[in-house]
């Protein structure tokens, strides 16, 4: 299994279970990415994302050009309040 951890142009791979959830995420930190910096990470992410994990991408922009890919590739996603005030979104795929 793979988890990752991506912030500015650095690349961790770290693994982030969520006991509540009972889901396993792969966070991409964007807030420090310039564009396409963020999508390109958030696409490596969607790569390795299996069934019943999540990616979580905080930014502080709305990744409007991401919505449409997730919308036509099948993916939910939830828009919060994450770290620094920033945009957390968590996507996941939709379930049939």
């Amino acid at each position: 299994m793979q988890f990752g951890l991506w912030r500015g142009t650095l690349s961790l791979r770290v693994g982030l279970p969520n006991v509540e959830n009972k889901t396993m995420e792969i966070l991409v930190d964007a807030r420090a990415m310039v564009p396409p910096e963020p999508f390109e990470s958030s696409m490596e992410a969607l790569e390795d994302l299996q069934s019943g994990y999540e990616v979580i991408l905080w930014l502080f922009r709305q990744p409007m050009p991401l919505f449409d890919v997730l919308k036509r590739n099948g993916y939910a996603w939830k828009e919060t309040v994450g770290p620094e005030n920033c945009f957390e979104y968590r996507i996941s795929r939709c379930r049939n």
